[in-house]
């Protein structure tokens, strides 16, 4: 459940209380929904989870200098 006493961007970080459709992506190789199950799944901010799918990056793997507490 998402809390309402904060701002939308905050908002994005926890669970949604129900699914929308959005654009189906793939980032280190896993397949998601949408982008923001994405940004959630790996803690990252939800504009670096977009950006790295509009630009292809790192669809199937880690960046070469990729956080070690990821996996």
């Amino acid at each position: 459940m998402q809390p309402k006493e904060v701002p939308t961007h905050v908002r994005i970080r926890y669970e949604p209380t129900f699914k929308q459709k959005g654009r189906k992506c793939r980032l280190y190789g896993k397949d998601f929904s949408n982008m923001a199950e994405a940004a959630r799944y790996w803690k990252i901010t939800y504009a670096w989870a977009t950006e790295q799918v509009n630009k292809g990056w790192n669809r199937d793997d880690f960046p070469s200098k990729a956080r070690k507490d990821y996996a």
